[in-house]
């Protein structure tokens, strides 16, 4: 491992973990605004609705925190316990690590591949 690669991979981490919040962040106001949007429509469909497709594409970066959540403090109910809202609550906070070492993980494969792929080494030389 050289020096260089370190940094970079200290660097890869940190924007991975910055990426996530972003990333947390958005898709949590974004499902927020879906739910109360959702919430102001009086008709009731029986298939799955536009806004509910919307709030599950919007809502994947929060679906590794929401089954820790969720795990830990219970599935959410009609009557609902206080520490199942604040599982609610801490979901998004949760997703943000998990998040951030999903980014990591996957751009630290796809990095060590290509930079594997541009060594001289591999190279085939025909004489």
């Amino acid at each position: 491992m050289e020096i260089g690669d370190e940094t970079g991979g200290k660097s890869r981490l940190l924007r991975s973990c910055l990426y996530a919040l972003v990333v947390v962040v958005v898709s949590t106001v974004a499902v927020f605004l879906l739910f109360v949007l959702g919430s102001k429509t009086s008709g009731q469909e029986s298939a799955i609705g536009t806004v509910d497709v919307a709030s599950y594409i919007l809502g994947f970066p929060l679906f590794l925190g929401w089954i820790v959540s969720t795990g830990i403090f219970g599935p959410l109910g009609s009557c609902a316990t206080a520490t199942q809202i604040l599982g609610v609550f801490l979901t998004p906070v949760i997703s943000i690590p998990i998040d951030a070492c999903l980014i990591f993980v996957v751009w630290e494969f796809f990095h060590r591949k290509v930079s594997r792929g541009l060594e001289s080494d591999t190279v085939l030389h025909i004489r």
